[in-house]
């Protein structure tokens, strides 16, 4: 009976395995490459025929290339040579329920070494909404979880005489900011979490990672990963724009973008003059947002979102 039972079990898995399988998305790889005497890339990207995956990364790589070939301006003269870019990609997950996908960039603009990031999505299938981490934990106290698994695994990893961190730089990278964890991957059993060279230690560490299971978040999972999640409390949503903005997921994470660019911008202000000069700004803006879109449109509201996330880019 037990052999038949394990038989059983073992042809379960296999099926499971096999349907997850058979649902999984058929990644095409496409390539852009340009060169010139200032610059070298290679970009490297995935196409998955769900048009709002493709549309995204599609755009994400023609602003990161575009963006590089208008920086780029190596030393008349420099043997060093051009300035590089070369993007890269990995299918983290590619089952029935997420496409999780991890890119990374390398650069190099001359001086001592080159530098390396990345930058995550994660969409939910079979659809392709992206999701966001804000929208798998349960706000801040979920958040706070998140950061102090991270924290003593890094410790962990890092602890020792050689001083490429300490506990500080750690507790810096991985604290409680959202930023901090927004290189993250959702995989069947845990979240995944890069950081790339500095964030936690020293360029010579290298990038680091770690894996929190699920397990361990559990109690401050959402239970609706499709829920909006703006920067304020939807529950409490009173005005038109803010219902509209809580009715819909992309809209909610332009609000956070846009709170998230508000709030960096303030810290990196030292004067109290000045700071209350972009609150001012900020509290213009709520006005023209909430009048500029009568019928508080998403499309008309994502515009006005993305002007503000430019402005908070720019403004002195």
């Amino acid at each position: 009976m037990k052999a038949v039972l394990a038989a059983a079990t073992i042809l379960a898995a296999q099926a499971q395995a096999h349907a997850h399988a058979a649902q999984a998305l058929k990644i095409e790889e496409r390539k852009v490459e340009a060169k010139s005497t200032a610059y070298e890339i290679a970009a490297d990207y995935p196409a998955t025929a769900i048009a709002p995956i493709d549309a995204e990364i599609k755009a994400w790589i023609d602003a990161e290339v575009a963006q590089f070939k208008k920086q780029a301006a190596p030393e008349p003269g420099s043997p060093l040579g051009a300035w590089t870019l070369d993007i890269t990609y990995t299918v983290e997950r590619n089952d029935a329920e997420v496409l999780a996908l991890s890119f990374t960039e390398s650069t190099y603009t001359g001086g001592a070494h080159g530098n390396h990031t990345f930058r995550t999505f994660n969409y939910l299938l079979p659809d392709g909404r992206r999701v966001d981490l804000a929208q798998i934990l349960d706000g801040r106290k979920g958040l706070a979880r998140l950061s102090t698994l991270a924290v003593a695994d890094l410790d962990k990893q890092l602890g020792g005489p050689d001083g490429l961190s300490d506990a500080q730089w750690i507790r810096r990278g991985a604290g409680p900011d959202w930023i901090n964890f927004e290189n993250f991957l959702l995989l069947p059993d845990a979240l995944k979490i890069q950081f790339p060279p500095y964030q936690v230690a020293a360029y010579a560490a290298g990038p680091q990672e770690v894996r929190v299971p699920l397990a361990a978040l559990d109690g401050v999972l959402r239970a609706d990963r499709r829920a909006a999640v703006a920067s304020f409390d939807c529950g409490k949503a009173a005005t038109p724009v803010e219902r509209a903005v809580c009715a819909d997921p992309a809209l909610a994470r332009l609000d956070r973008e846009v709170a998230q660019a508000y709030g960096l911008r303030l810290d990196a202000i030292e004067g109290e003059a000045d700071k209350q000069k972009i609150r001012a700004a900020q509290r213009r803006w709520l006005q023209r947002r909430d009048g500029a879109c009568p019928d508080a449109a998403a499309a008309c509201l994502s515009g006005v979102y993305r002007a503000r996330l430019d402005e908070l880019s720019t403004e002195p």
